[in-house]
């Protein structure tokens, strides 16, 4: 039955009967799209030079963004020059290596035969005395004596030619000279055979055998570091390949962010840039870090409608409801469409408009549900991104017990109706023009179009509660939440996947995935890094080996030289060098034999006449007489010191090498503990290094493991206020989030939880374990049962919302002390009870409700 509601305007009463309510309900949306691309910066931090106006229709392969190009121009160029000269490094430090390798295999041969001419002479020492040294020795022996013979000959046949006056004295003088000569060098050879004939000094011995260990040490060191140096080749190899191959990683990126600094339409659409970049290309010309979405394209044939619906209105509106679309701008043209989704909990409104704040004042208190509606038929070029459209939707007829609404009458957040010119109570749900009645036992009553309030007394108002029960309105929540935090990630990241807010999840479900680009670029560069630091780490400990053992083969080199010193000091200081007294005798002999012929040559000289010598032969003579005498003396005294002396300057100079070998021993100890000790430092802060960045590593794999996230628990998800990109919202798809951030809750619903606020009049009669009602006005009537299960003793005064409608709205007085209870949701089987929804919650308690009446006077 439909009854006209302008006919009724005039009535002065109306008999409450059940009719059928046409719903239809208008709501301003805007459109919206249901896949987005989008759009990163490839460069970092360019001013831009050319940008499509926002909201501007795009084609696929179409200029969108264009950063100036000379600076990235001139960073590529000079990066160019550089990587010559990174090559020519590299070159450089990988012949380097090769030459020092060669260089070691010469100093090995050379090393091995000069302990091959040690070992023959340690072993010619310790065979002595040598038969062919003797033999030798006793074949000279005996060429000197024949020569001695011939010239005992050749003097006595000169000495018979003399006393015959043959012969002058000067010639028998030259005779007898070399006679000398002959006998002085029998006697040379006597003592060279005696020397050749018997064993080695023991000192000659030792100091050939502590030459013959240092050249074994040195070859055993050289050997080491050549065995090291193909180690050390390979880490030096990596180290020089590893700078070589970061330098091109970053000649490569710059190259990629050259190519990129033209960005082009990956599809085509409407361009919405984010109000974070629009700003920043007001203030500073548009530069922006690496990945950054700065935009977005809405894909043409997912565009929608978004709007809300009061939380009362749910059970009226169902997906597949037909509606009327008309487009800002379009010339009041109609687009047909359908309700294709709604929300499967209810948000609050603030939230549903994306006004959300801080604190106390994020929620207004009023319940709304999220809808889509969608165009039918073909996309239409109306239908732009942000676009505002009116959506008129023609829900089901609903046959109820309804009056029509100018017999309502809207007071202190209560709905009145005028029962026998009184004006009582009413619940219920304002419908197109009517009222519909939420208790049908009014049915057959009749309402007058006005009445008046009764009075108690000068200061209140009674208000009577004919069904002997107390009914408030609440909220469902879970009976706990468990956050669901965004582990260690790197820096922050943006969500490329999530899951439906309201959705029921079990434990280890996917709940959202973060983009891993610059997690994956980050995690490239820490393993390059620890490869490096491992090759250092590694280098070090073979320094520590080469620095161990070359400073213990130093130490023993140093002692055995200073071993080498004390015997030629000690040798030195006993002067038992036989060989050089011999040779001593026969150089003084020698030396006076041709000072004996120079002063016969000069006497002679002196005894001719003057005509007969020339001043130039005479002076040449004196020179020779004196050259002679001074050859002489030195020879003498070389015999004296081979003999009986000590040569001062040499012991000094023996003494003064065996100091210094003392001192360089003492000295090398000191270096080589030094050395050890920083070789050891230089290990450690290696491996703190690698330490560090090994962890770093393991940290950037944690970090890339976390990108995913699952559910910790069986519950329904709900998402979580945020700061992003300068705005406040809750989470949403492509929303950046960082480290330790709480983006979703997981509700427990597995005992769902009615929380609301009672007039501290009713707190002697609301006990712990009482039984209630309870109705959720957006599943219809269907009732539910309720536990009292907490109750708090604190009160509080109830704080007004910012509209008169909603979950306060039109039952509590406001301005009155309140207390929470808590109650528990008894048998909730229902999928579709969600966080947030409002609830009707009936108290078995006989009393009146009293309210003051601000009219009173």
């Amino acid at each position: 039955m439909m009854i006209s509601i302008s006919s009724l305007c005039g009535a002065e009463v109306y008999e409450i009967t059940k009719i059928e309510i046409p719903f239809e309900y208008t709501l301003r949306g805007e459109v919206r799209a249901e896949e987005t691309t989008p759009i990163k910066s490839a460069v970092s931090w360019k001013p831009v030079r050319f940008v499509v106006p926002d909201g501007s229709y795009v084609s696929k392969g179409q200029k969108i963004v264009e950063f100036d190009p000379l600076e990235q121009h001139a960073k590529y160029e000079k990066m160019l020059i550089q990587k010559n000269v990174v090559d020519l490094e590299l070159k450089g430090r990988l012949l380097t290596i090769d030459d020092k390798s060669q260089k070691f295999a010469d100093q090995i041969k050379e090393k091995e035969g000069r302990l091959l001419v040690l070992k023959a002479k340690l072993k010619r020492l310790k065979s002595m005395p040598l038969k062919t040294d003797v033999a030798i020795a006793k074949g000279k022996l005996r060429v000197a004596k024949l020569e001695l013979d011939a010239a005992q000959k050749d003097w006595e046949k000169a000495k018979q030619r003399f006393d015959k006056g043959f012969l002058s004295k000067t010639e028998l003088q030259r005779y007898d000279h070399a006679l000398k000569r002959k006998q002085a060098e029998i006697e040379h050879k006597s003592t060279t055979l005696s020397l050749v004939d018997k064993p080695a000094e023991a000192w000659d011995v030792e100091t050939v055998e502590l030459q013959i260990k240092n050249a074994e040490l040195e070859l055993e060191k050289l050997r080491f570091e050549n065995s090291k140096q193909k180690e050390f080749i390979e880490i030096n190899k990596i180290g020089a390949q590893h700078d070589a191959k970061r330098f091109e990683q970053r000649l490569k990126r710059s190259k990629e962010e050259l190519d990129k600094l033209v960005i082009n339409s990956p599809t085509d659409g409407y361009i919405v840039y984010t109000e974070r970049f629009k700003r920043d290309l007001a203030e500073n010309g548009g530069k922006m870090w690496r990945h950054r979405i700065f935009l977005n394209i809405p894909h043409i044939d997912g565009m929608y409608i978004h709007g809300i619906i009061p939380e009362h209105l749910r059970q009226m509106i169902e997906v597949g409801n037909k509606c009327d679309l008309y487009i800002s701008g379009a010339d009041a043209t109609y687009i047909k469409g359908e309700v294709s989704f709604i929300d499967k909990q209810p948000k609050d409104l603030k939230e549903a408009k994306g006004q959300i704040e801080w604190g106390n004042q994020q929620s207004s208190g009023i319940k709304v549900y999220t809808i889509k509606v969608k165009p039918l038929g073909e996309s239409s070029p109306l239908i732009k991104p942000k676009a505002h459209a009116m959506v008129k939707i023609v829900g089901k007829k609903n046959l109820a017990a309804a009056i029509p609404s100018n017999y309502v009458v809207f007071k202190d957040d209560r709905y009145y109706a005028s029962f026998n010119g009184i004006y009582e109570p009413i619940e219920g749900t304002p419908v197109n023009g009517w009222f519909q009645l939420k208790d049908e036992s009014l049915i057959g009553k009749k309402v007058q179009l006005k009445g008046t309030f009764p009075l108690q007394s000068a200061d209140e108002t009674i208000v009577n509660n004919d069904s002997g029960q107390l009914t408030l309105s609440g909220e469902i929540s879970a009976v706990k939440d468990i956050p669901v935090r965004v582990n260690h990630i790197h820096r922050s990241s943006k969500i490329t996947e999530l899951v439906e807010e309201g959705t029921d999840v079990k434990k280890g479900d996917l709940l959202f995935k973060l983009d891993d680009t610059e997690s994956v670029e980050e995690l490239t560069k820490r393993e390059e890094t620890l490869k490096n630091k491992v090759s250092e780490r590694e280098k070090a400990e073979e320094e520590l080996k080469i620095t161990e053992l070359n400073g213990n083969i130093n130490l023993k080199l140093s002692r055995n030289n200073v071993r080498i010193a004390e015997l030629e000091f000690e040798k030195r200081k006993a002067n038992h060098n036989f060989r050089n007294i011999a040779n001593a005798k026969l150089q003084h002999t020698l030396s006076k034999i041709n000072l004996q012929e120079s002063d016969s040559a000069l006497k002679r000289l002196k005894n001719l006449p003057a005509d007969r010598v020339s001043k130039t032969e005479m002076k040449k003579a004196e020179r020779d007489y004196t050259r002679k005498q001074l050859l002489e003396e030195r020879a003498r005294l070389q015999l004296y010191i081979s003999e009986n002396g000590i040569d001062y300057f040499g012991l000094k100079r023996s003494e003064r090498d065996l100091l210094s070998k003392r001192l360089s021993l003492e000295s090398q100890e000191k270096r080589l503990a030094y050395e050890l000790q920083i070789a050891r430092g230089r290990i450690i802060r290696a491996k703190n290094s690698e330490t560090h960045h090994r962890d770093r590593y393991d940290d950037m794999q944690v970090a890339l493991e976390n990108l995913t996230v699952n559910s910790p628990a069986d519950g329904t998800v709900v998402y979580n206020v945020i700061w992003d990109s300068g705005e406040l919202g809750k989470i949403k798809k492509g929303s950046t989030v960082r480290r330790y951030l709480n983006p979703i809750s997981i509700a427990d619903f597995s005992q769902t939880m009615v929380t609301l606020e009672v007039p501290e009049q009713a707190f002697p009669h609301v006990v712990k374990g009482g039984s209630v009602k309870i109705f959720i006005p957006s599943l219809g009537d269907q009732e539910f049962a309720g536990t009292i299960a907490e109750v708090d003793y604190t009160f509080k005064n109830k704080s007004r919302k910012d509209v008169d409608i909603g979950i306060y709205g039109n039952r509590e007085p406001l301005g009155q002390a309140v207390f929470v209870v808590r109650i528990h949701l008894e048998g909730n089987n229902s999928d579709l009870i969600k966080p947030g929804m409002q609830v009707h919650v009936r108290f078995p308690i006989d009393w009146p409700l009293r309210s003051v009446d601000k009219n009173a006077h």
